[in-house]
């Protein structure tokens, strides 16, 4: 086996287990402080996409229309490519467990 596939394979695996984990430390920051949470949750979403947009218009000034990946973009803005990424999961997940919170909680 590869060492591409064996790494695919283990994220298949410890997907759910680590989303579980994480959804559940979401849910218990979340109704902690759901005004905190929220604005914060907004705040990533904002900064992820903003640096996810730098990435990109790098990669468009550059002549490419359409661009799939950071193949295209120099090593600071692929860190910030994925940073961006990373940034609006985390937002997503931290949304995600303020809804469960809120529902749960009611």
């Amino acid at each position: 086996m590869r060492k591409g596939e064996l790494i695919f394979n283990y994220a298949v695996i410890l997907f759910p287990a680590l989303l579980s984990v994480t959804l559940v430390w979401a849910m218990n920051a979340a109704s902690l402080v759901s005004a905190t949470t929220f604005w914060g949750t907004i705040t990533l979403f904002f900064f992820g996409f903003l640096l996810f947009a730098k990435a990109k218009l790098s990669v468009l000034k550059k002549g490419q229309l359409f661009s799939f990946g950071s193949s295209q973009m120099s090593k600071p803005n692929r860190i910030s490519y994925f940073i961006g990424y990373a940034a609006m999961c985390l937002g997503f997940i931290l949304l995600l467990g303020l809804a469960l919170a809120t529902r749960f909680n009611s």
